[in-house]
């Protein structure tokens, strides 16, 4: 809007406030529209955090049980950033496991080599006893 004049009436002054008014408000609800979308855009960004991380999740727990892991060992790789370095995290707990398992399984007394004079002897590198030993078989 142009002011070509040096001095104007109530009314004149009146209609340039009321446009700038109508600009005002149209302007007002402008800025109320964009801070209810930024608003919505935070909701849907937190959203979809909570959904990515509950996917990540579900995608190690999946990996897990693949591999025969019980979700009871989920907090030993739940701060992994993705699923490739939580199988990663997963394979080496199976390691320790088979190795858990392999020392804790069942090993046969009777099957192991007991400790012999002979054994005895070799170790101390006494051929005599070695031969003591021998003999003593061979005539009982």
């Amino acid at each position: 809007m142009k002011l070509d004049k040096e001095n104007y009436s109530l009314q004149e002054v009146q209609e340039i406030l009321k446009e700038y008014d109508t600009k005002m408000a149209e302007f007002e609800t402008r800025i109320k529209e964009a801070d209810a979308q930024a608003k919505d855009m935070d909701n849907q960004t937190k959203q979809l955090e909570t959904l990515t991380k509950s996917n990540l999740e579900n995608s190690i727990k999946v990996e897990m049980l693949k591999n025969g892991l019980s979700e009871d060992m989920f907090d030993l790789v739940a701060d992994s950033k993705d699923v490739d370095t939580a199988s990663k995290k997963i394979n080496k707990i199976l390691d320790i496991k088979k190795k858990s398992d392999i020392n804790n399984s069942y090993k046969p007394s009777e099957h192991t080599a007991e400790q012999t004079a002979y054994a005895e002897a070799q170790k101390n590198g006494d051929v005599g006893a070695m031969l003591r030993t021998k003999m003593s078989k061979l005539f009982k």
